[in-house]
């Protein structure tokens, strides 16, 4: 994840920056095993997938030989980015009635989407 993005500018960007696409990942993963009954699982995230992320950083740090940088991670964890996440959330509730008439057979999110709290690893 290339470096920070300015969290108080979010609502100017047309795409979430990669940081904000991570959350939304991460709350979509922690709301499946809610639905599907499995929260226990919910705590084992955290290590897995911090290291999953350490190690793609360093990844990609040696690929293109630049320092690691994980500021733009760190970033997912501010308020700010978790704020901006809710309201994408709720824009989708307005988008959602207006793709239905084009949805060509596939399965659109419902409109009960995941509430969000200042830790998305909380259950």
């Amino acid at each position: 994840m290339k470096g920070t993005v300015n969290l108080d500018d979010l609502d100017s960007t047309n795409h979430p920056p990669p940081n904000i696409r991570l959350c939304m990942v991460l709350t979509s993963v922690v709301e499946f095993l809610k639905r599907k009954e499995l929260k226990e699982l919910i705590p084992q995230l955290e290590p897995i997938i911090g290291e999953v992320m350490r190690t793609v950083e360093t990844g990609q740090a040696l690929i293109t030989s630049t320092p690691l940088n994980l500021s733009g991670v760190q970033q997912t964890l501010d308020p700010r980015a978790n704020k901006h996440l809710g309201r994408l959330l709720d824009h989708w509730k307005i988008l959602l009635p207006e793709l239905v008439p084009l949805n060509r057979g596939g399965r659109l999110a419902d409109q009960n989407t995941p509430q969000l709290t200042s830790g998305f690893f909380v259950p």
